[in-house]
């Protein structure tokens, strides 16, 4: 959202100046940042801006419970551990019945 926010503010205010004709940049008033930043180094900052906000937001916060990530990363699933998480249990229990009892696939 940061990203966003700072981009959309950019656009809006690199909008709000008219285009400088050419030989006529001694007239120029837009801001040093509209005028001598390029786009793609803008863009090269912002990114560094989300990647900055995105760790300092992740450290602050405190870690997502086990319960709320099981089903979220494939290495989770492939181990024989799982955690209450409501009808996913009960389709992940089925899962382990049948691979463990192949030989009772045939009875479902």
């Amino acid at each position: 959202m940061v990203g966003l926010v700072i981009g959309i503010a950019r656009f809006a205010w690199e909008s709000a100046y008219p285009p400088v004709l050419c030989g006529e940049e001694e007239h120029d008033r837009r801001p040093a940042v509209i005028k001598d930043v390029h786009y793609l180094h803008f863009g090269m900052l912002l990114f560094a801006v989300v990647v900055v906000t995105t760790v300092v937001v992740s450290l602050l916060t405190p870690p997502i419970d086990d319960k709320h990530v099981s089903f979220l990363v494939a290495a989770i699933l492939s181990n024989k551990t799982f955690f209450c998480f409501d009808h996913f249990t009960v389709i992940y229990k089925c899962m382990l019945w049948i691979c463990d009892r192949p030989e009772k696939l045939s009875s479902l």
